[in-house]
């Protein structure tokens, strides 16, 4: 493999992990905040996902280096391209984003013991959206005895969920059972759950929102009506960030090796 002088984003827990991994691998690693030249070597950096790259950080990174984050400003893509780097998002890796979303129904779990009433087995509990996300929340809550309902309006997600869930509903059937439910969680980044639909929650219910920004709750609706909600991001950094940063070490090598 060329060699490559790591520079990774230690401002999230995940990048502290992330470091000592690739040290472990015998290679050298710094900091953002560390000075170094570049002679000989390829600038690889690695930063939080939490981060947007935009075109003053690009401003600042060596000439012909790589990226490697969640997202990118298209004008950050345009300075890029005329300082000859290369950007490569961590989540085009599908084995990275299968085993992330395992970790991030696991912190689901943790979050729904921590904010209900009662044992996870035998509670009645609703998952919105049935992707990679929507799939391992299904998993984990199962093993675990919950009475799983899953809503999605793709017809092959639905197909699935009705082999592994225990009930499934379309998008627009879903809220007629609402009231059921000890536990509700999102993954879908649409406002779904919102006005009188919030009306129809249990008391007890806890909602927990998955989804990116902003989310799938009308966070103000939940508030007027007493919801306990949360909107939870980043739950691997939060929960388990070393095996994130496991995770996100093993994508960037691998992808490395290809150059």
């Amino acid at each position: 493999m060329k060699k490559f002088l790591f520079v990774v984003d230690i401002s999230d827990p995940r990048g502290l992990h992330i470091r000592e991994y690739l040290k472990e691998d015998n290679f050298e690693v710094l900091s953002f905040e560390d000075s170094f030249d570049t002679v000989d070597k390829t600038a690889v950096y690695i930063y939080s996902l939490f981060k947007v790259v935009d075109t003053e950080d690009v401003k600042k990174l060596a000439d012909c280096s790589i990226i490697f984050a969640r997202l990118h400003t298209e004008a950050a893509m345009k300075v890029m391209s005329e300082k000859q780097m290369k950007f490569f998002s961590i989540y085009d890796d599908e084995a990275f984003v299968v085993k992330n979303a395992y970790l991030t129904a696991e912190g689901a779990l943790a979050y729904i013991i921590l904010n209900t009433l009662c044992t996870i087995k035998k509670m009645p509990i609703l998952v919105l959206g049935y992707g990679r996300l929507g799939k391992s929340l299904t998993k984990i809550l199962k093993d675990n005895q919950a009475v799983v309902t899953v809503a999605t309006d793709d017809t092959e997600e639905y197909a699935l969920a009705s082999i592994f869930a225990d009930r499934v509903y379309t998008l627009s059937e879903y809220y007629h059972s609402l009231g059921e439910y000890e536990a509700i969680i999102n993954t879908i980044p649409v406002k779904i759950l919102k006005g009188e639909k919030l009306k129809l929650l249990h008391p007890e219910c806890f909602v927990l929102d998955l989804a990116s920004k902003p989310g799938g709750i009308d966070y103000n609706d939940a508030i007027n009506y007493g919801v306990k909600h949360m909107h939870a991001l980043g739950v691997p950094g939060k929960v388990a960030p070393k095996t994130a940063g496991l995770y996100i070490k093993e994508c960037v090598v691998k992808r490395l090796k290809t150059l």
